[in-house]
């Protein structure tokens, strides 16, 4: 997400000939919305669902609440059907405690290239 943030900004740069006074505004605008809007719920969703980071993390239990809301934040403003929302959070219960092919030894292995079924699908849509 964040490259394809990058890559836009350098596409509004050119655009504007790479005149800095320009699309100094747009640039601006974009970060402020990006910033407040979506980067926490975004970012939160990002590292929970990349196994590869959630389960080596150390982080403390105030950051990980927060962390946790911000998902769900995140998967309530993008997953408007409720069904969905629902096999979701019934995969995540098992996902969180490695349970199932969660833990097997294949799926720990491949948590740094890998995504789990569901979640890989809004993965893909975030």
């Amino acid at each position: 997400m964040v490259e394809a943030m990058d890559k836009a900004k350098e596409t509004i740069q050119r655009g504007f000939d790479g005149v800095s006074r320009h699309y100094q505004k747009v640039l601006k605008i974009i970060d402020s919305r990006w910033t407040n809007k979506l980067k926490r719920p975004l970012h939160s969703a990002e590292y929970v669902l990349n196994s590869g980071l959630y389960f080596r993390s150390t982080m403390n239990e105030e950051k990980i609440a927060k962390v946790w809301e911000s998902y769900y934040t995140c998967i309530e403003t993008m997953v408007p059907d409720l069904s969905t929302q629902d096999l979701l959070l019934a995969e995540l219960a098992t996902y969180k405690t490695a349970d199932g092919l969660f833990g097997s030894g294949q799926t720990v292995r491949a948590r740094d290239t890998r995504s789990h079924p569901v979640s890989e699908k809004i993965i893909i849509r975030i």
